[in-house]
């Protein structure tokens, strides 16, 4: 029986992602080219700013990002599903996807610069003014994920990889001028970030047209994608707001030196999640397209497993001497709470992918239970006085997410009804038929490129 059918007789723009191996592949490089940017452009950050300007930096940067992830109320994943479903046409569902993420944005910007300062601990009240700039031109940043979602549902991947690597090597460009001119400030990189997004919507707009932004709107559609985005909230919601807990724990109960030790930490380790960005972007899509996705989960499943295995001893290997010679000594203590978040990431990449793929099957709750379970677990462990630094709030984060990981496993299996070690395994067909399937997916790549040229 399927797990999703779909609700309409239109044809969805996402029916089927041409080239899909060489979509695959082509996201991957990018994400693996922008994790070297972010990789440059975190050692910048960290050689100008020192472990306590670092955690300052972070301080800034935590309230447009708890923004960001939370106003858009699941609604791009629902205006994807939408587009690629057929449920309306792709331009009623853009546009009305759009206008009600420009609405929260609005609203959420305006309520944080008034209430953030109440937020505030009271040893970091002089950061007040620039977390409310900040969080007063994070409008754009509300925006960017329903933007993408638009454009990736109109199979506009090329696009969406040249913007996520322009974004990065923006980013970097502005960090070397501040090196070169010794202007570097937590505040100053804190508005350079939301240029760069503000100069991304622009893009995103010239690009997509005015169709996508100005069909008329239906109210009452208004309606059904709002709730049909709360929906998709309750995980997506639980599952950021775990994640954007520690560092929520970390600003009120350790000082910036502390928030900048686990900063680095974060930014050395949060790669080896990254690489699950494909495998979650692309394969909600074609789930969303697939009346029985069980088989193409479990086949992206083993995909991921081998991506995130080479990944992570390769960052064994190397976590030590990137901190100490890329980021400076003074950054030292970061390294134990790096090699205790590598493990946190590489179960919570899988769980990121998972996620997606079962809501793109219009399956929500196994990520609202696993990611509220963990987010109690963290909880219990900051109210406990148990985090106290970078390292206890890292040994926090592996026991929250080694429960929120089985309990996702045990609900998957369920909905897709298959066994958990189906599903967790690494089938002799998948590992043989790799070489091959590698082949066809650069031979495409290489054939694309050269028809380009």
């Amino acid at each position: 029986m399927p797990i999703l059918k779909s609700t309409s007789s239109n044809q969805g723009v996402g029916a089927q992602i041409p080239n899909i191996r060489t979509t695959y592949l082509s996201t991957s490089v990018t994400l693996i080219l922008g994790l070297g940017c972010n990789l440059i452009s975190g050692v910048l950050s960290a050689r100008m700013l020192a472990p306590a300007g670092r955690g300052a930096l972070a301080v800034i940067t935590y309230y447009p990002s708890l923004i960001s992830s939370i106003l858009p109320l699941g609604i791009p994943l629902a205006t994807s599903l939408h587009m690629c479903s057929g449920r309306r046409s792709a331009d009623q569902a853009a546009s009305t996807g759009f206008w009600l993420t420009a609405i929260l944005g609005v609203i959420g910007s305006a309520a944080a610069v008034l209430f953030v300062p109440f937020l505030l601990p009271a040893d970091k009240l002089q950061l007040r003014f620039a977390v409310q700039l900040v969080c007063g031109l994070s409008i754009a940043m509300v925006l960017s994920p329903v933007l993408y979602a638009i454009e990736r549902s109109r199979h506009m991947f090329h696009w969406v990889n040249g913007l996520q690597l322009l974004t990065t090597v923006s980013y970097i460009a502005a960090l070397g001028i501040m090196w070169w001119t010794h202007s570097a400030s937590a505040l100053v990189i804190g508005i350079i970030l939301q240029v760069i997004q503000w100069g991304l919507v622009v893009l995103h707009v010239w690009r997509l047209g005015k169709n996508s932004f100005l069909t008329r709107i239906d109210l009452s559609y208004c309606r059904v994608l709002f709730v049909h985005g709360l929906r998709f909230f309750g995980p997506a919601g639980a599952a950021l707001i775990y994640i954007l807990a520690d560092r929520a724990i970390l600003i009120r109960n350790a000082g910036f030196v502390e928030n900048g030790l686990y900063a680095v930490a974060f930014s050395a380790a949060y790669p080896l999640s990254l690489l699950a960005e494909a495998f979650a972007q692309l394969g909600f899509i074609e789930v969303a397209a697939s009346r029985d996705p069980a088989d193409l989960i479990v086949h992206r499943m083993c995909a991921l497993k081998i991506v995130i295995i080479v990944a992570a001893l390769g960052a064994i290997c190397v976590v030590s001497p990137l901190i100490r010679f890329a980021f400076g000594n003074a950054f030292a203590g970061a390294i134990v709470p790096t090699y205790i978040l590598l493990g946190v990431m590489a179960m919570r990449a899988h769980s990121r992918a998972l996620e997606s793929m079962l809501r793109g099957a219009d399956r929500a709750w196994p990520g609202i239970v696993s990611n509220t379970v963990s987010f109690g677990i963290v909880v219990i462990g900051a109210s406990g006085g148990f985090i106290t630094g970078a390292q206890s709030l890292a040994l926090n984060l592996v026991v929250a997410e080694a429960f929120a990981f089985a309990i996702l496993v045990a609900a998957s299996s369920s909905i897709l009804r298959i066994s958990p070690i189906r599903l967790l395994g690494m089938p002799m067909s998948f590992i043989s038929d790799l070489p091959r399937q590698l082949s066809v997916s650069w031979s495409e790549l290489t054939s694309q490129l050269a028809h380009a040229k």
